[in-house]
């Protein structure tokens, strides 16, 4: 404690001997027993009430005065060089012309309280108190202090000597303690501990400190890249990792070298020790090495040591600084929530924002005619039902626009050319698609997402560009109470809270590529998200530099998981329809795990080659050299470009060219994928990927079909003849 003085303390160097105990002061006798060295006379204070004998071993022969009311007779007897005689006189013919009687010693008054507020509110954890009081009556006193619960904490401080018994004091405490403290003041004769001193009534301190203002509402949260799921906590003042919540203990400030608690602002992580397993704690922030952090690319650092997650117990550690997942960390300001009841475009594509769970609302958005189906953010159980209504004008096979009735004379699916549609999910071939037009109502024949958008064709004709020359857009309004299906931004999927999905699906969405996912997965890979779809971007990129042209007017492309007719393991299209097994947490080829060490990704690259090829929709050139040999042209220029793991299992060109001619026939598919492969490759190996590139740039404009076109567009493209390749291989030109 600290206080601030109004008098000076003072110290008193000499000491007085008080006697006469057994009896009262204003009865006794008080004298002064002084011995002189050069006169060896013994002046003895004391009270006698009866005979004594004095035994005193001295040297020399003094004589010795006692004064006192003493009626006896003492003897002392030296043994070694004589005797003493002792004359007991009374007071008045005391030998002794020093006066030595002195005023008795009195208890001062009690001092009173005068008014004080009684309930203190600390301030950052202290607060100044002044301490006032008077002694309207009784003995005045010299010296006082203050006594805190019994404790001393001004010191003795003289008392400014006024006419008359009132005396009073002032000082400034200061108190940091929180709870009751007991205050007394304590008047003395002396500045020392004597029983000689008046002590007040005890005034009782309420102390308290308000918490909230070391609280800071700036917090950010810190989301563990490891389990996003959960974040770094404080938890009886030690960090660890718990299930994200919005509250304080999870909500921190990142400073230039510290990190501290918006609890309490006070408070900071501390490292135990900079060593392996070394726990941490929240402690008073001191800016000691022990709490010097840089939160730099994901990672919370110290001198090389960093905050890790022991992935067999989750316990928060430091550990060795090191880029594994399980010391990333990312702040709640990074991760970006969609805003409940809005709509948002994608470029020109349309992406309905909504939250974790319905009920679903309305929401007005656009749906261009040239988009292969719209999320519309809503999940219906069977028996829901949707309100929807459109507005506006668009044509999918470009020409006159009309209205989302379609077009007057034509019809597909079972509906008008054009008309505005809904179904439930993107099965392929589904035959449960509803006409809904400028108004209608969808009933849910089952459990589904609900997604909208214009018939032009059936699901295969799709994949093949029917919408290329598609146009214009109409204004859609879905009204329902049934459940919601979030859009998360891949960048964010490691940190969002997917266990607040109510309708048990969510889609992950990057620029190029969209993961339509089930919670548990999504969950279950949530650490892997960012990176997979990154790798599907990146494998799209390489496919978009190798053909410079995008599929699909360049919109994102849909990963759908068909659980009713998967043809085969995957199809091409937008969406891609995947086998059910690529989305499953059970299975090691899914799609999440598209980045994992290792992964070539070729059956992903591969459907996206298939895309590009159809890009434009001029794709009956791949029937030249195998309709599926083609995409793994795009496949192995981004296996090569991004350095991934080729693949081990491709046969032998040499044999299976060699077994091919071995037939002795002209087949403009060589008779499998592979040696159509083997064929096409033949161009790179002599000519690099810039034969492509070149051969494409012209495609582009100027598409067509047959060996001798491809033989003349490959001449071109190489700048050198290439019809040695093609006789190699016994085609017909």
């Amino acid at each position: 404690m600290f206080f601030t003085r109004h008098h000076l303390p003072i110290l008193l160097f000499a000491t007085l001997f008080i006697g006469g105990c057994s009896r009262d002061l204003a009865d006794s006798d008080i004298s002064v027993n002084t011995l002189d060295p050069q006169e060896n006379i013994d002046t003895d204070s004391s009270v006698d009430t009866g005979p004594s004998s004095d035994s005193n071993n001295d040297a020399s022969t003094g004589i010795e005065t006692e004064t006192g009311p003493d009626t006896s007779t003492n003897t002392n007897t030296d043994p070694s060089t004589g005797s003493n005689t002792d004359t007991a006189t009374n007071p008045d013919t005391a030998t002794n012309t020093t006066d030595t009687a002195e005023e008795a010693i009195t208890i001062p008054g009690q001092a009173a309280w005068l008014t004080m507020n009684s309930n203190i509110d600390l301030i950052n954890g202290r607060a100044d108190h002044v301490v006032k009081w008077q002694k309207p009556q009784g003995a005045n006193g010299q010296f006082w202090r203050v006594l805190l619960n019994g404790d001393d904490i001004t010191g003795f401080m003289a008392i400014e000597q006024t006419q008359g018994t009132t005396q009073s004091g002032l000082i400034s405490i200061r108190l940091d303690q929180v709870g009751t403290q007991i205050l007394q003041v304590q008047l003395c004769q002396t500045a020392m501990l004597s029983p000689y001193c008046s002590v007040s009534s005890e005034l009782t301190l309420n102390a308290t400190e308000d918490l909230s203002q070391y609280q800071s509402d700036q917090g950010e949260r810190l989301f563990s890249s490891w389990d996003p799921s959960s974040c770094l906590t404080a938890k009886a003042g030690v960090i660890e990792l718990a299930m994200c919540e919005d509250h304080l203990s999870q909500a921190w400030l990142i400073e230039e070298s510290q990190i501290k608690s918006a609890n309490d602002v006070r408070l900071c992580i501390q490292a135990d020790n900079l060593d392996y397993s070394s726990g941490l704690v929240l402690a008073s922030c001191n800016g000691g090495s022990l709490q010097q952090w840089e939160y730099k690319a994901g990672s919370i650092s110290n001198q090389g040591w960093s905050l890790d997650i022991n992935t067999a117990n989750q316990d928060v550690i430091i550990w060795h600084s090191h880029t594994g997942i399980n010391q990333q960390w990312k702040t709640s300001l990074e991760v970006t929530e969609p805003e409940t009841n809005t709509s948002t475009s994608d470029g020109d594509w349309a992406r309905i924002d909504v939250p974790k769970s319905g009920p679903y609302g309305s929401y007005e958005f656009k749906v261009p005619a040239a988009q292969n189906w719209v999320n519309t953010g809503l999940f219906l159980r069977q028996g829901q039902s949707a309100v929807i209504t459109a507005s506006g004008q668009w044509s999918v096979k470009g020409g006159a626009l009309y209205d989302a009735n379609g077009h007057a004379t034509e019809q597909s699916r079972g509906c008008q050319q054009g008309e505005l549609t809904a179904r439930l999910g993107l099965y392929y071939k589904d035959p449960a698609i509803s006409c809904i037009g400028t108004a209608g109502t969808f009933m849910a024949h089952e459990d589904g997402i609900l997604f909208v958008g214009s018939v032009v064709s059936n699901d295969l004709g799709e994949t093949y560009e029917e919408r290329a020359d598609a146009t214009g857009s109409v204004l859609v309004t879905v009204s329902s109470t049934g459940d919601t299906v979030p859009t998360v931004d891949y960048e964010d999927a490691p940190y969002y809270d997917y266990v607040g999905v109510s309708s048990g699906w969510v889609e992950i969405r990057s620029p190029n590529n969209i993961l339509t996912l089930p919670i548990a997965t999504a969950i279950h890979d949530a650490s892997k998200l960012t990176e997979a779809v990154q790798r599907l971007d990146d494998i799209y990129q390489q496919h978009k530099i190798l053909r410079g042209k995008t599929p699909y007017h360049g919109q994102p492309i849909r990963w759908f998981a068909d659980t009713k007719d998967a043809p085969g393991w995957m199809l091409a299209g937008n969406p891609v329809r995947m086998d059910p097994a690529l989305v499953s947490i059970d299975s090691g080829d899914r799609i999440t795990l598209a980045a994992e060490p290792g992964n070539n990704d070729w059956g992903f690259a591969h459907e996206l080659g298939h895309n590009f090829n159809f890009a434009g929709g001029d794709w009956y050139y791949t029937t030249y050299g195998n309709l599926e040999a083609w995409p793994n042209i795009f496949t192995l220029h981004a296996i090569d470009k991004l350095g991934l793991v080729e693949r081990t299992d491709v046969n032998d060109c040499s044999k299976a060219k060699a077994e091919y001619l071995a037939k002795g026939v002209n087949d403009n598919g060589f008779g499998g994928a592979w040696q159509g492969l083997c064929f096409l490759s033949e161009f790179t190996d002599q000519y690099g990927w810039e034969i492509w590139q070149n051969f494409y740039q012209k495609f582009n404009d100027q598409p067509g079909h047959g060996w001798g076109f491809l033989r003349d567009r490959l001449n071109e493209a190489s700048g050198q003849n290439v019809t040695p390749i093609f006789n190699s291989w016994n085609v017909p030109l």
